[in-house]
């Protein structure tokens, strides 16, 4: 029986390196909903990453995310090494409405 684990899985077009040496920090965040557009974040939080791992083609990392809930704003800013020895960094900001049963 495989236990059960929560997080994300983020695929690259090009392969990454073994030696991934990651930098991985997420963040969420709500809005206030008012007739006026934008405001300020509220209910920030820094999520804990958990184990970070690549797949057999080295093109999908899986990051665990041990408190990753619903919420209405993440963030995902990433450095890892590509397979060429360069750094890769990024941002995904995403919304989770649900998440699925593993």
């Amino acid at each position: 029986m495989r236990a059960k684990t929560k997080g994300i899985e983020i695929t690259f077009t090009d392969p990454l390196s073994e030696k991934l040496n990651p930098s991985i920090q997420i963040k969420t965040w709500a809005l206030k909903r008012t007739k006026n557009y934008g405001s300020r974040r509220y209910d920030e939080k820094n999520l804990k990453v958990g184990k970070i791992s690549l797949s057999k083609n080295k093109q999908n990392l899986m990051i665990e995310i041990p408190d990753i809930a619903p919420c209405w704003q993440m963030s995902v800013r990433y450095e890892v090494n590509g397979k060429n020895g360069d750094r890769i960094k990024g941002e995904i900001q995403n919304t989770i409405h649900t998440l699925a049963e593993l």
